[in-house]
């Protein structure tokens, strides 16, 4: 049976032919490709979210897994299409930051796809360039002579990271779920480090919901509504409310503050 894997992360949505036509594309080219679809609705241009994404699913795939990235995919001299080796996974985007915030050290390998400048119609570079670079990649063909090795991505985010100031851990959501619950750039590690045996508060900066211990499980507070936090396997926090939706109920998105305080 084969098992070679092209995966795709965009912006695209489900509404419009985008996605069909990429998974299109990628199946006129090689019919027994498998195409697994990590997210089709990250926020338009929302890099955090993508990255979120991509960093928290990719290693669940096998080795030799190719990552289609349809995040702007602009293409120009300071934003080339780039080819990614890290961890025996192939990842194709634009040169646009984005891996940055994906990988916290320097990719294994980075490849530039060369002559993208003689496309002749831009619009549609997810489908009309990085299909048939992954195609081969993911079937296992050379595909030495469609790039050229760099040392360096031209583009680079700077994560922002929680910051500590009298008793109070200041952190960003960076992500909300299909569920409305949200994810907030704060580690479990650093989370105990700060509040160690102290008794806390996590609320936003209204201070309008608060919560005084981490759950195990959303299950654990018994009450359809209230509001919980815990660690998910992405080892961040997260805020969630028991079968309802946290987000929107109480203004959060990414990019909102969340605050723990010590008591």
């Amino acid at each position: 049976m084969n098992k070679n894997i092209i995966t795709l992360t965009t912006d695209f949505g489900t509404a419009s032919h985008y996605t069909a036509a990429l998974k299109g594309s990628i199946l006129s080219l090689s019919p027994d490709i498998n195409i697994v679809d990590i997210s089709h609705n990250i926020s338009l241009y929302n890099f955090k979210e993508a990255a979120f994404a991509i960093k928290n699913s990719y290693s669940a795939f096998p080795e030799g897994t190719v990552h289609i990235i349809g995040i702007n995919t602009e293409l120009s001299i300071q934003t080339p299409p780039v080819v990614i080796l890290q961890d025996g996974h192939y990842f194709i985007c634009t040169d646009n930051g984005l891996f940055s915030l994906i990988f916290d050290n320097v990719p294994e390998r980075i490849y530039e796809i060369i002559n993208w400048e003689a496309l002749t119609n831009r619009t549609f570079i997810a489908k009309d360039l990085f299909v048939p670079v992954a195609v081969m990649i993911a079937e296992g063909n050379d595909f030495s002579k469609l790039v050229v090795e760099r040392d360096c991505l031209k583009n680079k985010f700077i994560a922002l990271k929680p910051t500590i100031r009298n008793d109070e851990l200041k952190g960003t959501v960076i992500y909300v779920d299909n569920y409305e619950n949200f994810i907030v750039n704060i580690t479990e590690e650093q989370f105990k480090d700060f509040v160690g045996n102290n008794k806390f508060e996590i609320s936003t900066i209204s201070r309008h919901s608060r919560i005084h211990k981490i759950s195990r499980t959303y299950s654990d507070v018994q009450c359809e509504g209230k509001l919980l936090a815990l660690f998910g396997t992405h080892g961040y926090l997260e805020i969630a409310m028991y079968k309802s939706t946290a987000a929107s109920l109480l203004g959060i998105s990414v990019d909102s503050t969340i605050i723990v305080r010590k008591l």
